[in-house]
This record gives C-alpha cells, sequence and structure tokens, in this order.
C-alpha cells in the first residue's frame, strides 16, 4: 500500500490548500477515505494549536508570560534538527515519474517494487486543476489496485537538486552521495548494473524519455503565496483566535464581601521517597502556602464596565511598585480581539490576560470585580461592589467556602 501518511504530510506542509487553476484533469471515482485521512490530520493539527494558545497556568503571571514569549519564538525559528528521509538515511532508489507516462505504467512500477522499502516513486507536483485531496485519492487508488506498498512521494526539492526535468528517470543515492543518475528508464537493475561495471555519476540518457505534466509544486505556491494579502491572513487568524477563547459572563458584585479560601488539602496515601523516608503519611494535613507563599495580588474584573476597569488602574498604581499585580479579565469583545485588549491594556498601563478555568475554580471566583490576596494560611477573595453595570442575577455555581 503506498505510504499515503508521508504523501499527506508533505501535502499539507507544502501546499496547504492549494489550487491551481488550469483544465480539470479526469480523476477515478473514489471512496472518502483519504478526505477522512486528510480531514483528521488538519483537525488534529489544529486541536494542537489550540491548545497551546489556550494552556497556560496564569496562576504566576510573569512565568506564563516568559512561557507565552518562548512558545511565539520556538515556533517562528525553524527547527534545527536535519529533517529524516522518508526512505531513510542509508542507500536510496529514486524512481522520478509524472503522470505523462500513463496510469498503466505507474502502476506497472508500483507492482514490480512492491515491497522494496528503499525505493520511492517521486512527482513533481498534483495535476493543474486538480484538488491536492483528488490528487491523494488518484494514487491510493493505484496502490489499492495494486496492492503495492511502494512509497510515493511529493518531492519537487529532490528534482530540482537532481535536475530532473524528464521521466522516467532514476537517481541512486547513499545518504548525500549521488552514485548515478540516468534519465529515460525507470529500471533500478539497469542503473545499478551500470554501478556494478564501475559506471556512475551522470549516466545520460539511456532510454526515451516524456515531459513532466506537472508543475513544480514550489513554483506553484510561490505564485499562490506572491498573491496572497498577509494582512488579511493575519486579521483571519486572529479573528479565529479571538473566537475560540471561552469568556465568562460573571455576575457583578452588589455589595462588598470578603470570603476565606482555605486551600489545605488531605493526602490520600503516603508519600515515600526512593529511600525510603516517609514525606507524608495518608491523611497529613498540607498547605500550599506554607510550601510556596502567594505574594502577588490578583485583579479578576469585567474590563466591559468602566467603573471596574478604574479600580484595576487604582490597585495597579496603588500596589504596583510593592508587589506584583496581575489583571484578569472574564471577557473580551471578541468582535474587537485584539484591539479590545489593547484598549484594556492601554487604560490600566499594565498586561491583561484572560480568565482561565482552572483559575477561576482554584481561587472560586464567583463575581467581578473580585481581588484576591493570601497570608501564610488562607486566600482572601474580596468582591467590591463599584456601583454601577448591569447585574447578572444567575446562580452561581460556587459556594462559600
Amino acid at each position: 500500500m503506498v505510504n499515503c501518511g508521508r504523501f499527506v504530510a508533505c501535502a499539507i506542509a507544502m501546499c496547504l490548500a492549494a489550487r491551481v487553476l488550469a483544465n480539470p484533469v479526469e480523476l477515478p471515482q473514489f471512496d472518502d477515505e483519504v478526505k477522512k485521512e486528510l480531514s483528521a490530520l488538519q483537525q488534529s493539527t489544529q486541536q494542537q494549536v489550540d491548545f497551546v494558545m489556550n494552556s497556560g497556568d496564569l496562576e504566576w503571571a510573569r512565568d506564563l508570560e516568559k512561557q507565552a514569549h518562548k512558545a511565539a519564538v520556538d515556533s517562528i525559528e525553524p527547527s534545527k534538527k536535519e529533517p529524516v528521509h522518508p526512505l531513510g538515511e542509508g542507500r536510496r532508489k529514486l524512481i522520478f515519474v509524472s503522470w505523462s507516462m500513463g496510469e498503466h505504467e505507474i502502476k506497472e512500477l508500483l507492482k514490480e517494487y512492491n515491497g522494496e522499502t528503499d525505493v520511492g516513486l517521486l512527482f513533481r507536483g498534483i495535476p493543474d486543476g486538480v484538488k491536492m485531496v483528488d490528487a491523494l485519492a488518484k494514487v491510493q487508488k493505484l496502490s489499492l489496485d495494486t496492492k503495492s506498498s511502494v512509497s510515493v512521494l511529493l518531492d519537487p526539492v529532490a528534482f530540482q537538486k537532481h535536475a530532473i526535468s524528464v521521466v522516467p528517470a532514476v537517481v541512486i543515492e547513499d545518504g548525500d552521495d549521488v552514485k548515478a543518475v540516468a534519465k529515460g528508464t525507470s529500471s533500478v537493475a539497469r542503473v545499478e548494473e551500470s554501478l556494478k561495471s564501475g559506471k556512475g555519476g551522470d549516466l545520460g540518457f539511456v532510454g526515451p524519455s516524456l515531459e513532466i505534466a506537472e508543475r513544480d509544486l514550489i513554483e506553484v505556491m510561490k505564485e499562490k503565496a506572491a498573491k496572497l494579502d498577509p494582512e488579511e491572513l493575519k486579521q483571519k487568524a486572529m479573528a479565529r483566535y479571538w473566537k475560540g477563547q471561552k469568556m465568562f459572563d460573571l455576575p457583578h458584585a452588589e455589595e462588598d464581601r470578603t470570603r476565606r479560601l482555605d486551600p489545605t488539602v488531605t493526602v490520600q496515601q503516603d508519600m515515600i521517597a526512593p529511600d525510603g523516608t516517609v514525606i507524608h503519611r495518608a491523611g497529613d494535613k498540607i498547605n500550599p502556602l506554607s510550601i510556596r507563599p502567594f505574594t502577588q495580588r490578583m485583579l479578576v474584573i469585567d474590563p466591559s464596565v468602566p467603573e471596574q476597569v478604574s479600580l484595576a488602574r487604582e490597585q495597579i498604581e496603588t500596589y504596583g511598585k510593592s508587589q506584583t499585580v496581575t489583571l484578569i479579565l472574564s471577557s473580551v469583545d471578541v468582535e474587537a480581539g485584539w484591539d479590545d485588549l489593547q484598549r484594556i491594556q492601554g487604560a490600566v498601563s499594565a498586561p491583561a490576560y484572560l480568565l482561565k478555568s482552572d483559575v477561576k475554580d482554584r481561587f472560586a471566583i464567583e463575581r467581578t470585580p473580585s481581588i484576591v490576596t493570601a497570608d501564610g494560611q488562607s486566600f482572601f477573595i474580596k468582591e467590591v461592589y463599584v456601583g454601577r453595570g448591569h447585574v447578572n442575577d444567575q446562580a452561581s455555581d460556587t459556594v462559600d467556602p
């Protein structure tokens, strides 16, 4: 069976939503399995992106800021690791093909080299007017028809590297060392015979050749990229980000109220070090604040209420020089997105973060505005009435500790 996973991965990396306008090529009808695989890969990728963007513990804001900055840098900088070739790092036999050779010839090659893991059929691109998923389906159908395990790769870089401008052609390489290049043949055995007889390097044309039907995918993507509006892409990406964020419609405080939250936990089973030392016995009480003091002041506000924004600014001005003041927002205007966040940050002259479910639950945040502080044993959640704002009468899902 064709290595469709590798083909799909290459396709996604090099041709995200690629669509080339030209005369369509007639393709055989095929089931939805390949389309489902591509869709699953795209969904998995989106879930990973969402996880990276949504995760992070806002309890220690300065640490989060550093982590977020590092994640952003890491996502931009290219990996320093050398990519592993799909056919392995040893001796490889590359057969350069095109649909101009005809479906029957491609099938015969899949049958002939079935089971040879160091052999790959390489295409330069996809037929004009054909969507990537349909091109994958066409290759997959041939693989199913022939029951072949030969890897089929979309590799325009290899065509450029070995200056392959016609098909068929064979290249035998060992790592980065090119042993032989022959045009006008798809016979690996013929090229290997030449190597055994002492003939290597560029063997020239050893048989008839055909033009390559597919355009170089890299050139196609360059043309497509040149037509894209970077600013439009940026705006769409930011819009998707904000629409994916969870917002909290918390009630507004109707009176001043301070609640005490005891974070003490009970050890459920003995905690024993590798050397046998008992760290804690089952039933022991542990207060995290006795291990790691909470020295900051955390503000949770609804930024749509001017009085709550004013309270945040006053708190930051009053306490910001002596302790870390972390501003957390229960929600932002999804349509305005970054503009709304920047508006709030500008109003208080400090960074602001979105409220996460774990922070809301950990500190039993019920209403806004709330100010969270702590002494050596307990957290204190102070709700402040600011005298204005729509009162949300939803019942709180958290009881007073």
